[in-house]
């Protein structure tokens, strides 16, 4: 830059007002143009406004020379002769265009444009603006903003660019070269100060962060010193402890080889170890363990629990008491560990519970404080309860003379949680078997069934009294002879020592079906000659005093007492005697019975018929005659019915038809092959 800027402007140069191309263009208009600027009042030759005020010369476009800075000629508008100079210039652009021979005009191309280039120095071009503005004075004349510096400045023209016209300023004394360098000295220093400031920076970042790691290393040095003084504590303690259990192990050798029984170290000893030398829970286990769980081993080996239950009790009590200061199940351990598989031994080796029944059940009576809940469960399911099912398995109702309730009695009120149903299936098919062969007049019988009258589930009882009592009671009432001038009362008295066995309705209807109708037939007869009725009232009293008073309530006894009234009634009242009475209607028809008030009692009484059986009812008598099995399968059904188990095979009932499986599918059979199916397999 020299001596101009852009966007200045020369006034009254009429050089180019006065061109004659000048709006020359409107030729080609209807001149519209400047016919509106002469309405305007505008004259040609003269600037625009009130007063010509404005420019004259318009905005002119010059082309400049290649990569020439906007300044670099000195002013935008410039004169002919500095046009026609900067044309010359552009001379030295130039087209070298050369066309290849055999080529047809079709495959022309315009080749690159050559360009040479030609260099002038600074002080060239600002020398030649001297003289083009010496040479124009006007151009000297125009005010001249200079923003080069750090103050702003105003010039009378472009020839005072160059002078220095501020004596304070710095920067006006120097060349633009100097200038240059000053300004790349001031880049160059401002950059070192940045590099300085980043590098400064980067070192406090560094320093930050060194005394940040500093601090972390100090802390986890620290924990690591800390870590290491309690791993070498908890090495003196295990050191010491390791120590006194060979110490306590040479001890218990020596007592096992001498069979001496104490212990050789105290418990309290132990659980100090976890106060004393911080031996953490886990460890206090497995010391308790692996070495004091042997020792209470050993010490239990001399033990006999049966015939001196309490011998152990304060050691326990001791063990539960300091075991639970530290971990509560560490004495479950112990007593699942070491004292349940001594006691199942024990029990299952050397015990009998026919014989030693009571040294058992004391032994469970001292130990019930001690026992957790589920460890007592598990101790009578899965040994008692085994142990009970094993030894009714092998007893034998005609040969044992201990009777089985016993020794399964005492158990009842212990098994409140436990099914003794097995036990109990197991002992009805044994009694069924026994009372095959058996009679009434064996008193034994009621003897070995009353105990289990209010044992069995109410249904149980009566299914099992219809199977295997209520049959042989029918047939020894039906053998009784009734005689007024010489009765007999054994075989009355066989049925009648079972009226507490046998549920009422049972006790009823042997009465209606074999006692009344021989009664009433034998007091007909008597009646129908010449009785002393003094003895005929006596035998009526005396076989109304045999039957139970709770009887008399029944409407048909009462139907048999009130036709034998008036059986002798009408052989007093009539002088014909009993010629005119009625036949004997016993059991009565409902519909015709005296009592008439309750019907559906009646229906219900001999629907309730024993000997009216169930289908199912039925399949266990057969059961029970040929000493098999006769259970439901647990969670087995077919077609939502219950699979039950008969001997070997696997049944079910549909509608009284019988289903036995075989080969995987499920085929119809009768009752009787069923039974011949399963007794080859017995066999």
């Amino acid at each position: 830059m020299n001596d101009s800027f852009a966007g200045l402007r020369r006034r009254g140069d009429a050089s180019l007002s006065s061109d004659p191309e000048f709006g020359s263009w409107e030729k080609h208009s209807k001149g519209i143009g400047s016919k509106l600027l002469a309405k305007m009042g505008y004259q040609p030759g003269k600037g625009l406004g009130k007063d010509h005020q404005g420019i004259v010369t318009p905005i002119s476009v010059t082309k400049r020379a290649r990569k020439e800075g906007l300044a670099a000629s000195g002013h935008e508008r410039m004169d002919v002769d500095h046009v026609e100079r900067l044309k010359r210039e552009d001379e030295g652009v130039h087209k070298d265009i050369k066309f290849k021979a055999g080529k047809s005009s079709s495959s022309y191309k315009e080749p690159q444009r050559q360009v040479r280039y030609v260099f002038r120095s600074l002080e060239d071009r600002l020398a030649e603006t001297d003289s083009h503005l010496q040479e124009n004075p006007d151009i000297s004349r125009v005010r001249v903003i200079d923003m080069r510096g750090p103050k702003l400045k105003v010039l009378d023209g472009y020839h005072q660019i160059n002078l220095s016209s501020d004596q304070d300023s710095e920067f006006g004394s120097r060349s633009y070269s100097e200038f240059r360098t000053t300004r790349s000295d001031d880049r160059s220093s401002s950059e070192d100060e940045r590099s300085k400031d980043q590098s400064l920076n980067n070192l406090d970042k560094k320093i930050v962060f060194g005394e940040t790691q500093i601090r972390d290393l100090e802390m986890e040095k620290r924990s690591i010193e800390r870590s290491l003084a309690g791993s070498k504590s908890t090495l003196n303690s295990h050191v010491k402890i390791y120590k006194r259990l060979n110490e306590l192990v040479k001890l218990s050798k020596m007592q096992t080889q001498s069979n001496e029984v104490a212990i050789p170290i105290e418990i309290d000893e132990i659980t100090s170890w976890a106060v004393n030398w911080s031996v953490t829970k886990y460890e206090f286990k497995f010391v308790v363990q692996s070495f004091y769980f042997p020792t209470i081993e050993r010490n239990l080996q001399s033990w006999d629990p049966f015939n001196n239950p309490s011998d152990r009790i304060v050691l326990f009590k001791t063990l539960k008491q300091s075991f639970g200061a530290i971990d509560e199940k560490l004495f479950d351990y112990l007593m699942y560990d070491v004292w349940l598989p001594y006691v199942r031994r024990k029990i299952t080796q050397g015990l009998s519970m026919k014989h030693d029944c009571d040294k058992i059940i004391y032994f469970f009576e001292c130990w019930s404080d001690l026992l957790p809940d589920w460890l007592l469960n598990l101790l009578l399911k899965d040994v008692i309860l085994k142990k009970l099912e094993e030894e009714v398995q092998n007893w034998d109702p005609l040969q044992d003379l201990i009777m089985v309730h016993t020794w399964i009695h005492p158990w009842l009120p212990l098994m409140v949680d436990q099914s003794m149903e097995t036990v109990y299936e197991i002992l009805r098919t044994k009694l069924s078997k026994a009372l095959n062969k058996w009679h009434p007049s064996d008193g034994s019988a009621k003897l070995l069934l009353e105990p289990w009258q209010r044992v069995f589930e109410p249904r149980d009882w009566t299914a099992f009294v219809s199977r295997n009592i209520i049959p042989k009671l029918e047939q020894t009432l039906s053998g009784l002879v009734i005689n007024p001038s010489r009765q007999d009362l054994t075989n009355w008295r066989y049925f009648k020592n079972w009226k507490d066995m046998i549920p009422a309705e049972f006790f009823t209807r042997c009465l209606v079906k074999y006692f009344f109708p021989k009664w009433l037939e034998v007091l007909h007869s008597w009646l129908s000659g010449s009785p002393d009725f003094k003895e005929v009232i006596e035998w009526y009293s005396g076989w109304k005093r045999e039957i139970p008073e709770r009887f008399h309530s029944n409407h048909l006894v009462q139907e048999a007492f009130q036709q034998a009234l008036e059986m002798m009634n009408h052989t007093i009242s009539s002088p014909n005697g009993l010629i005119s009475y009625p036949p004997i209607q016993y059991p009565p028809n409902t519909t015709t019975s005296i009592h008439r008030t309750d019907q559906s009692s009646v229906k219900k009484i001999y629907e309730s018929d024993p000997l009216n059986l169930k289908f199912e009812d039925l399949i266990d008598r057969k059961a029970s005659e040929n000493g098999v099995s006769y259970s439901p399968l647990q969670n087995q059904f077919h077609d939502n019915i219950q699979v039950y188990k008969f001997g070997k095979l696997s049944i079910y009932n549909n509608h009284t038809v019988l289903f036995y499986k075989k080969d995987g599918s499920w085929h119809p059979i009768t009752l009787d092959d069923a039974c011949k199916e399963i007794l080859p397999k017995r066999q």
